[in-house]
């Protein structure tokens, strides 16, 4: 594949379609996991919890309310725009760890007694509904 210096969106697109299928799959297994990790998912959420409680406040509030949902943000944009027709089986990838992270959040926010923590969970909550609600193409 010639590289040609094009960092555009649409010329990224056309060369991601001429990837093998081992090649795509590869960077979707990354791209899941890098931005899976920056958003919180189950089993990848566990620095959420640990940051919380000893950020300020306000940036706490921040972190669940903006963070998180700019690796979601990046996960789709990546995802729709540069792997378009994958394999079923990522769709449900992306659906199970919604679910996992949406039920494990809520199970153990209702353990938790520390306020910043029991936030921390439910945004670990959110972010699984939120990739419940992804298909992926």
């Amino acid at each position: 594949m010639p590289v040609s210096g094009d960092l555009s969106f649409s010329a990224i697109r056309a060369s991601s379609l001429q990837l093998g299928t081992g090649a795509r799959i590869a960077i979707f297994l990354l791209a899941f996991q890098g931005f899976g990790t920056k958003a919180g998912i189950i089993p990848l959420h566990l620095w959420l919890p640990k940051a919380h409680p000893i950020a300020p406040t306000p940036v706490s509030a921040l972190m669940s309310g903006l963070m998180l949902k700019t690796a979601i943000y990046g996960f789709v944009r990546f995802s729709f725009d540069f792997l378009p027709g994958t394999p079923a089986w990522m769709g449900y990838l992306v659906l199970i760890a919604g679910a996992v992270s949406g039920v494990l959040g809520v199970l153990y926010a209702i353990g938790e007694h520390d306020l910043k923590r029991l936030l921390a969970y439910h945004s670990v909550e959110n972010i699984g509904i939120i990739y419940m609600g992804l298909e992926h193409p």
